[in-house]
């Protein structure tokens, strides 16, 4: 009996295994959703500095379920840092909305010179039962900042597309192109009101 008993206890030990499974953790990525057509002789411009709010970066996706409290999920994770996650996908969505193939993130060759400087801060990016909401600051200035920033202030926000991770990470991803979208509007504004003041000159 004395030998069989290492035996019997791993039956036992695999037995309440396999009745305990852990849940698979799933990985999700944001998406760039711009439409594709940027021209390789569009503006250049040089996103100069984005920040994301420190609440943010934890892995795991979160959800609000109150004014001052959020849920981190267990299993369902980013794939990436949530902070790379926004860098690339507001880049890839402010090319297509400004039609250019030329945005860099910071740092850029010092032989590579933007038109434009764009300065961004996350302040928040989540989704509630019902509404998925981002508010954003940003900053637009000529890349010889011969002239103030232009400081603007976003609250964009859409109704749930789903309850699950694929839906947060698509909602997500939505906002940020709303927000790039935006960007590139207050980008095309301020290039005009420069020509403006340089026709006027002349």
């Amino acid at each position: 009996m004395t030998r069989r008993a290492p035996a019997l206890l791993l039956l036992m030990l695999a037995a309440l295994a396999g009745c305990g499974t852990t849940p698979r953790t799933t990985w999700y990525l944001l998406e760039a959703t711009g439409a594709p057509g940027a021209a390789a002789d569009g503006p250049r411009i040089g996103i100069a500095r984005l920040e994301v709010a420190e609440y943010l970066l934890s892995p795991q996706i979160q959800t609000r379920d109150g004014p001052n409290t959020v849920q981190r999920a267990g299993f369902a994770q980013w794939a990436e840092p949530i902070d790379k996650g926004v860098a690339r996908v507001l880049l890839l969505d402010l090319a297509a909305a400004a039609g250019t193939e030329r945005v860099r993130l910071a740092p850029w060759p010092r032989d590579w010179v933007p038109e434009r400087e764009v300065m961004v801060r996350i302040e928040r990016l989540d989704a509630s039962a019902t509404v998925a909401e981002l508010v954003a600051t940003w900053s637009v200035q000529d890349g010889a900042r011969k002239r103030p920033a232009r400081d603007r202030l976003a609250r964009i926000s859409m109704p749930r597309s789903g309850n699950d991770g694929s839906a947060v990470a698509a909602d997500l991803s939505a906002l940020l192109n709303e927000l790039a979208l935006r960007i590139s509007t207050d980008i095309a504004a301020d290039a005009a009101h420069a020509g403006d003041a340089a026709g006027a000159s002349d």
